[in-house]
């Protein structure tokens, strides 16, 4: 009877090792990893998103439109997803960012700081992907006020001033919230595009990939 008592104590004490141990990996690792496999594969997830919400509505999508300039070859802006609804094109831009994030809507440069405390600059993302629009709008000669500019970012980007700096037609939004985002963009009271000439349009732009303007 000792022994198996014994016994018994052993395993439980092993099974108790095994699921605290379970429950470390659920806690700290997984996260992580699910954190590392996002980064590196996050055009992906935005473009399943996306692709969700252009089934459920039955709107256009086009992926990774690269726009070229006739003065430089080399020299191309790439539109990750246009995603053309009743009323609007949106012009949606995938980061994602680890670091700390510092800027506003109207700073030329932003700032990002690692974990050792290293500061990092670039080109305000929002900016940017006013100028995608603008260019966009011009190759297709298409009005500008359709467009809507979206920067969608990871959910748990570290910056603090996030829900401010968005205007009518620029956003930057968390993923969760691009669906939403977009929703209540439809709501406002604008005409919707024509059905036969949107379409045209659309066969138009996808006739049109890739080349040079």
């Amino acid at each position: 009877m000792i022994l198996l008592s014994a016994l018994y104590t052993n395993i439980l004490f092993y099974s108790l090792m095994v699921i605290a141990l379970a429950l470390l990996i659920f806690l700290y690792i997984y996260p992580s990893i699910k954190r590392y496999k996002e980064s590196k594969h996050f055009n992906k997830f935005i473009y399943r998103k996306v692709y969700a919400i252009a089934m459920l509505n039955d709107y256009y999508l086009i992926n990774n439109l690269p726009l070229y300039s006739e003065n430089d070859e080399e020299f191309a802006i790439n539109i990750d997803h246009i995603l053309i609804s009743n009323k609007f094109m949106y012009v949606i831009k995938d980061l994602y960012y680890k670091d700390v994030i510092n800027g506003n809507k109207n700073d030329k440069v932003w700032l990002s700081y690692d974990k050792l405390g290293r500061t990092t600059e670039f080109k305000n993302p929002l900016m940017l992907n006013l100028i995608r629009c603008d260019r966009f709008s011009e190759a297709q000669q298409i009005d500008r006020s359709y467009f809507i500019s979206i920067v969608v970012v990871n959910n748990d980007i570290q910056m603090k001033n996030i829900d401010d700096i968005s205007t009518s037609n620029s956003y930057i939004c968390k993923k969760k919230d691009l669906k939403k985002l977009i929703s209540k963009i439809e709501k406002r009271n604008v005409s919707n595009f024509n059905p036969e000439g949107l379409e045209k349009a659309v066969m138009k732009i996808a006739k049109d990939l890739g080349r040079k303007y």
